[in-house]
């Protein structure tokens, strides 16, 4: 009787178990069936679920205006340069990012470390540090000298000296060493491309023993701004010059285009295109940029029905604001395919249009 009973309680268990994602399936109307789920859905700014594992990434449109913390850093707010630890060039690593954060790097008015380029002047300020009158010493006046009252001192000599700043009993001391002024200074790249709300690392050099701090500034902040350690952002599309200058004026520039989304140019003669639909790719895949216009100047507005189904060489696709509609199975079975980036203007994904994409991690909306 009991294993009867137990049979029973199990058998009811287990129905149950089977029936509850039917009963959940009205709640899962977001997931986009272009994974072969459910029927289609927008990408016009809403939430969409895509396959598990997918990550769907949402980027704001660029503003066209800058802000204030969007500008670049003041002349003489740079941050002080601690002393390398040879008299090689110096050199910054490169970085990328996705995420627009305009944030300039923390600036310390009386760092404990401080470059400087023969002739050149900084304030220190150690207002910060200590409470009430300050003075300031300089340790080698034939090397750096400094205002007692105000802390603005000046590079006098190649070498180095320590300046300290003093307030009853407490003091605070930085360590200076002063090398030969730069002749000239170099920017890599000296041109670059780049999408909007990226974010790339210039490479600045000065000739060996010689040093400045540095100020960079961009002709259209708009377009692109820059940081005070030489991070650029792509804030809007567009062009603009990034401009490095040293203390005693010696200047390099950096063109940067911004471009609507990262991405090749695209190859019309790649593309099947019909009536402003591509039904078919013909091109050697890798990452794809689907062109806005075809060869005759006809804006594209969609992308046809199973035209890159089973195409096992593209990795990467990029498509433009023209395009509102992805329709049926258009990149089912990709195998290679590991990112999207598509604008929000994208009205429609239709069903199966992504299916069997195994690789695909991350789709990218902006605009």
């Amino acid at each position: 009787m009991k294993n009867n009973v137990l049979k029973a309680t199990l058998s009811l268990i287990l129905a149950l178990a089977l029936l509850l994602p039917f009963a959940c399936a009205e709640d899962d109307a977001a997931v986009i069936e272009a994974f072969g789920v459910v029927e289609d859905a927008g990408v016009g700014g809403e939430a969409v679920e895509p396959a598990e594992g997918v990550e769907v990434v949402y980027v704001e449109a660029a503003d066209t205006s800058a802000s204030e913390d969007q500008q670049p850093a003041p002349e003489g707010e740079q941050p002080a340069a601690e002393a390398p630890a040879d008299d090689g060039e110096e050199e910054a690593a490169d970085a990328n990012a996705a995420t627009i954060l305009i944030q300039n790097a923390p600036f310390d008015p009386f760092p404990s470390k401080l470059t400087l380029g023969q002739k050149e002047t900084y304030s220190l300020n150690a207002s910060a540090k200590l409470s009430g009158s300050i003075t300031y010493t300089s340790s080698n006046k034939k090397v750096v000298t400094v205002n007692k009252q105000t802390g603005e001192v000046k590079a006098k000599k190649v070498g180095s000296a320590k300046i300290t700043a003093k307030a009853g009993k407490k003091k605070v001391v930085c360590k200076i060493t002063v090398k030969k002024a730069p002749k000239s200074v170099t920017v890599t790249p000296k041109s670059l491309t780049m999408a909007f709300d990226t974010i790339r690392k210039l490479t600045v050099k000065l000739p060996k023993k010689t040093a400045s701090q540095l100020t960079y500034t961009s002709s259209n902040p708009a377009v692109v701004a820059v940081d005070n350690t030489g991070h650029v952002y792509g804030m809007g599309v567009g062009t603009a010059t990034i401009t490095v200058s040293t203390f005693n004026n010696k200047t390099a520039t950096c063109e940067v285009t911004v471009t609507e989304y990262d991405n090749p140019a695209p190859q019309v003669n790649d593309f099947v295109i019909e009536n402003g639909v591509v039904t078919g790719y013909t091109g050697p895949g890798g990452v794809v940029a689907i062109p806005a216009a075809d060869a005759n100047g006809e804006a594209i507005t969609a992308i046809g029905e199973g035209a890159f189904r089973g195409n096992g060489s593209i990795t990467g696709v990029s498509i433009p604001s023209g395009i509102a509609e992805i329709r049926a199975s258009a990149f089912e079975n990709c195998g290679g395919l590991t990112t999207v980036t598509l604008s929000n203007g994208t009205a429609t994904i239709g069903p199966r249009a992504f299916k069997g994409c195994a690789k695909l991690k991350t789709m990218k909306t902006y605009g």
